[in-house]
């Protein structure tokens, strides 16, 4: 079996955002439409945002923060790691609350991660709240 690479939020996880939260926008959803970049189009009200975390999260954090401008919303999981776009978010005061180690799922057979807990990768979310109009 092959490397997998991307990933999935796991439906324990996405339930209790989605309740907190009231998603009206999956910016990186999966299935992805086809013809859809969540990097091009509008995003909705309040936005769940997943990106691949590997290479190109700084896009996706210039994209909220545009979006932020409009009133929109946006809760962005990145892991810890990726400290220059959290420390980023919170320059531009995002909320940012430790979520532990979420164990995605593979977009291949949608099994879930098979890493030893101590090594999954610990996660943040990140809620930047839509700019007042």
């Amino acid at each position: 079996m092959g490397k997998k690479h991307y990933w999935i939020t796991p439906p324990d996880l996405m339930n209790s955002l989605e309740k907190r939260f009231h998603f009206d926008f999956d910016v990186c959803p999966f299935p992805r439409p086809e013809g859809f970049n969540g990097l091009t189009n509008h995003w909705g009200k309040m936005n769940w945002v997943n990106p691949p975390f590997t290479g190109g999260i700084t896009q996706w954090i210039r994209k909220a923060l545009l979006e932020r401008q409009n009133g929109n919303s946006s809760v962005i999981i990145l892991p810890l790691y990726q400290n220059r776009a959290i420390s980023l978010l919170m320059d531009e005061n995002a909320e940012i609350e430790f979520i532990g180690k979420p164990r995605f799922l593979s977009i291949e057979d949608f099994s879930p991660n098979p890493a030893r807990s101590s090594d999954l990768i610990p996660c943040v979310l990140c809620i930047l709240k839509g700019a007042k109009r």
